[in-house]
């Protein structure tokens, strides 16, 4: 196998490997929602999110923590903390559901 090789078959690796841990976040992280346990969930998702910056849906998660623990100063840097996450790698803008939940946060009504 040659070294080119070698690094496709590492990155889709780590790939593979990033996207197993944000569900696995994620999923843990509803279950401690559920109990209550938001500042437990916030130190997960946030811990996930350190792993990989562009995994959507926990800056999504960290965002209704936040708004659920009546932090919205800290929901909006989360949401911007998104934008520049989803900036590295292959640039993408945040999704819809972000979008609104932003909105949400912020008191707007949903477009």
């Amino acid at each position: 196998m040659g070294e080119h090789d070698r690094r496709a078959r590492d990155s889709g690796t780590r790939r593979l490997l990033l996207e197993w841990a944000s569900v696995w976040s994620g999923d843990l992280g509803k279950a401690l929602e559920g109990t209550g346990a938001f500042d437990d969930a916030i130190a997960l998702y946030s811990r996930g999110i350190e792993v990989d910056a562009q995994a959507e849906q926990l800056y999504q998660r960290l965002m209704t923590c936040y708004q659920q623990t009546g932090r919205a100063a800290e929901a909006e840097a989360a949401y911007q903390r998104c934008i520049a996450g989803l900036a590295t790698g292959t640039p993408r803008r945040p999704s819809a559901e972000t979008e609104y939940l932003r909105r949400m946060i912020r008191g707007s009504p949903p477009r």
